[in-house]
């Protein structure tokens, strides 16, 4: 019969509908999810997405054939309706339109196909359902074989299904029964699943509303209510915690291996007029902490000791599931925020500036907010929060970036030095290699000859090396202390200018007045004493800043070699020799300097380096007290007595020297607080020309500070207003060798 035929006695349907065979169900199973523990995983996030407080997951006979896995969790459970218009609908969109559970959770599981892992499981499920309530249960069976029937559609397999009595009427959730298990389960395969359930429990100290919990039970390998948790955060080398107090105040401390290494407050909370609690950060108080899991390849054998070697490979498997900083608000998950593909702190930008810091494949982090105490309003899908440019948002991701930062320092002067080691011990280790290879009687002498020469040789070249790279590098510390003294000496002149034309006038004005009652012949005795007072302040006021212009210039003889070198400084000595040389001008506008510092205190550093960092912030601190007192009457002026303060940290910790430089000035405001080290940013612009800044003084106390393993930080003051600078220096890089 042609085909013509064909269509003329077979009736055309007006409409076409898909049919689907059943082995669809193997399509959404076993080749849709990977393997058997992404299959627990998936049922595990159904668990939890019902608020579920506990799920136990207990496996048994799993070394036999034929197996059984028991999934149980306390959730709300599954009704009627749930059950046939939700859990048997497949690719429901119940998920996709309610992103949050009736608890508050946000939903993880979303395709709505989920449940389809049990048949990537076993060959047989049962799944009980005790919806909360309810005085009934209901049991369903499922034969995945069957859907595997040839010719047989999907919608065809007919499931058993039954409504049974509760014999606890207060029991609550789903129990899933995974009978005839495709797979055989070993130790290993179970740790690796404790490890990926680990993604959905929250850090302990972050759950406070919805507890969630996962306990495992494998008797054949001793697990006995296993609770997961993330277990290696232990196992990090580096720990930092970061805290935003209500009044604003960050506290940043980091651990290397559970021995703290530092411990420090900056003070952000005071506004230009210096009353507390005006500008405190908008996203309002915050517990940032973060894990670090360096993972350097060379040398290789360094994280294998400090993680243990058999459990590096668990390690790394673990840091990979977890990288990146989340966010969770009430102890709840806030997506996508720490997802693999969410840098929402730009950590990979910030690691690649720094040589040494940790990328955000190698940190582990969280922070820790409240609906009550933070004002990050999220979205209408309550999916994220409002991120924005200047707001809330802004400020928490800021916070976060700053006290990074921090850690970022302490690595980068760490793999210099571990570097300048490797450096160092390269020719050491050659003739090694030389004596050993000479030793080898097995070889034939000719090639022993050669080899051994070649590494002695190589290994001279090598010094040879780095001796010229070493007086390479001191060439270039000669001229950038000497470009630092030219800063710091302009940023002097320019405190100082308006004050010498001062001066210079009023020696005009005395010579003037002197030939003037000389021609006259009048001067009295009281006349030539007051002339001769005004005389020696502005002398004496040039002459000191004259001794200081000397000083700076020092650095630029070449002559000069205590400057060119590291030498012992007395730390008092050293910042007296610069207050007798601001005296006058200390006096003038009633500054009273005050040093707390021990009398034997020394360190041992480049003198033009601690140079830079004493005046500039003395100069800091100078122009920050005139600021405050420009606002006063001169009446006000003459009653006001002001102050700059030089003490020692009072919690140095053993890895740290530090100083305190203090002032009451303005303080500095809350919306510059992150800027103030950038270079060539002034808060002074505006001013006259008196208080005009450069931008460049806590810019290059910065580098220096840094230069020897250390930091500059705005910390917490004891004046209000005023301000507080932490000067840390490494004591490794300051102390005698």
């Amino acid at each position: 019969m042609s085909s013509a035929a064909l269509s003329q006695s077979t009736e055309i349907p007006p409409k076409l509908h898909f049919k689907v065979e059943g082995r669809l169900a193997q399509l959404l199973g076993r080749q849709a999810i990977l393997n058997e523990v992404m299959a627990i995983f998936e049922l595990c996030k159904n668990g939890y997405d019902a608020d579920a407080p506990k799920i136990e997951v207990f496996f048994e006979d799993i070394e036999k054939a034929n197996g059984k896995i028991r999934i149980v969790d306390t959730g709300h459970g599954m009704n009627l309706e749930d059950i046939t218009n939700k859990f048997m609908m497949v690719a429901t969109s119940s998920k996709i339109v309610k992103k949050t559970s009736p608890g508050g959770r946000i939903i993880v599981g979303e395709k709505g196909i989920g449940r389809f892992a049990m048949e990537r499981l076993s060959h047989k499920t049962i799944v009980y359902s005790y919806p909360e309530n309810e005085s009934n249960a209901y049991k369903l069976t499922i034969d995945w074989d069957r859907y595997e029937v040839e010719g047989i559609t999907f919608t065809e397999v007919s499931n058993e299904f039954e409504e049974i009595v509760k014999t606890d009427p207060k029991k609550q959730g789903v129990e899933i029964i995974a009978e005839n298990l495709r797979d055989k389960w070993s130790k290993g395969s179970i740790e690796k699943l404790e490890r990926q359930l680990g993604k959905l429990v929250a850090p302990k100290e972050t759950t406070q509303i919805s507890p969630f919990e996962i306990l495992l039970h494998a008797k054949e390998f001793d697990f006995s209510e296993r609770k997961v948790k993330s277990k290696y955060f232990t196992k990090a080398p580096y720990r930092l915690v970061g805290t935003l107090l209500p009044e604003g105040e960050v506290t940043i401390q980091v651990w290397y291996k559970n021995k703290k290494i530092i411990g420090k407050g900056i003070d952000h909370r005071y506004s230009e007029d210096g009353k507390a609690g005006d500008n405190i950060a908008r996203c309002g108080p915050v517990t940032y902490e973060m894990w670090g899991f360096p993972f350097d390849k060379f040398p290789e054998t360094k994280w294998e000791n400090v993680y243990g070697k058999r459990f590096l490979p668990n390690i790394r498997e673990w840091v990979k599931d977890n990288q990146g900083i989340r966010i969770y608000r009430d102890g709840f998950r806030v997506m996508p925020y720490g997802e693999p593909a969410n840098d929402w702190t730009d950590r990979g930008i910030h690691s690649r500036m720094l040589s040494g810091a940790l990328p955000k494949a190698n940190i582990v982090g969280w922070i820790k907010i409240t609906e009550k105490d933070n004002p990050l309003i999220p979205s209408a899908t309550r999916f994220h929060l409002i991120e924005d440019d200047d707001g809330p948002f802004s400020d928490l991701k800021n916070f976060v970036i700053l006290c990074d930062k921090v850690l970022d320092r302490v690595l980068h002067w760490e793999r210099v030095q571990e570097r300048k080691k490797i450096q160092k011990n390269i020719p050491e280790q050659l003739d090694k290699f030389a004596k050993k290879i000479t030793g080898m009687k097995d070889l034939p002498l000719e090639i022993r000859s050669s080899l051994s020469r070649e590494s002695r040789e190589y290994a001279t070249y090598l010094r040879d090396e780095i001796q010229e790279k070493k007086r390479f590098e001191d060439r270039l510390m000669s001229k950038l202390e000497a470009y630092r003294d030219l800063a710091s000496l302009g940023i002097t002149t320019s405190l100082i200018s308006h004050e010498i034309s001062h001066d210079l006038s009023n020696l005009i004005g005395i010579s003037e007045e002197f030939e003037e009652g000389i021609k006259r012949n009048n001067l009295t005795k009281k006349d030539l004493t007051e002339l001769q007072t005004n005389l020696s302040a502005s002398v004496r006021f040039i002459r000191d800043y004259m001794s200081l212009v000397r000083n700076f210039t020092v650095t630029l003889k070449g002559d000069q070699d205590e400057f060119r070198k590291k030498t012992i400084l007395d730390v008092k000595k050293e910042i007296e020799f610069y207050g007798d040389r601001m005296s006058t001008l200390l006096e003038r506008h009633n500054i009273k300097f005050h040093i707390v510092i021990p009398d034997d205190l020394q360190i041992y550093m480049y003198r033009a380096d601690f140079q830079s960092i004493i005046f500039n912030l003395i100069s800091n601190s100078i122009k920050s007290i005139l600021r405050r007192r420009n606002t006063l009457t001169e009446i006000d002026k003459a009653k006001t007595e002001n102050i700059i303060k030089i003490n020692l940290d009072s919690n140095p910790g053993t890895t740290y020297f530090g100083i305190v430089f203090s002032d009451d000035g303005t303080g500095v405001r809350p919306s510059i607080r992150d800027r103030i080290f950038d270079m060539f940013f002034s808060d002074y612009k505006k001013e006259n020309e008196i208080m005009r800044g450069s931008g460049l003084g806590l810019s290059l106390v910065q580098e220096i500070a840094e230069s020897y393993g250390g930091s500059i930080e705005l910390t917490e003051s004891e004046f209000r207003p005023g301000a507080s600078f932490l000067i840390r220096l490494k004591r490794e890089s300051i102390l005698m060798k």
